[in-house]
């Protein structure tokens, strides 16, 4: 039982969390920002990818529309894309008049943006779409989130 249920829990994290048929409307509204940032087309290696009823949040890679590595020198300076650094790519998407359209993306995290909810915050989307994505300190990033939220009200 044991070995038949681990990886099916490990195929479940691994896919998108969220209303069937939504991944490929998110990735499609991420994509041409994407390319455009790394200057060249892309697609992505999805880790994770959270999706309800109005946003979306994508944690994982870029990658050649062959597979292969993308050619990073490529992507715009203001990307921050060093070359000796970890590549992960961190995208919110909202829907908007039943259209999915890119509201935050970085291609090139050398630390998992969810880490940094304070910064996140500005971009407003429900803290219940970091559930599954590991922590960078004690508190998850949904607790992180919901306690940031919590102490902003109180003031």
């Amino acid at each position: 039982m044991k070995r038949v249920l681990a990886p099916l829990l490990l195929a479940l994290s691994l896919h998108a969390v969220g209303a069937p048929g939504e991944r490929e409307a998110v990735l499609d509204a991420m994509r041409p920002t994407a390319a455009r940032l790394a200057g060249q087309p892309v697609k992505f290696r999805v880790d994770r990818l959270n999706i309800n009823a109005q946003w979306a949040v994508l944690y994982g890679g870029l990658l050649r529309p062959d597979g292969g590595e993308p050619d990073w020198s490529l992507a715009q300076e203001d990307t921050a894309c060093h070359l000796d650094l970890d590549k992960g790519l961190f995208a919110v998407a909202q829907k908007v008049d039943g259209r999915w359209t890119s509201k935050y993306i970085d291609i090139c995290e050398s630390e998992p943006a969810y880490w940094d909810v304070p910064h996140l915050e500005e971009i407003g989307f429900p803290c219940d779409l970091l559930r599954g994505f590991d922590a960078g300190s004690e508190q998850t990033p949904v607790e992180e989130c919901k306690a940031l939220r919590r102490s902003k009200k109180k003031r």
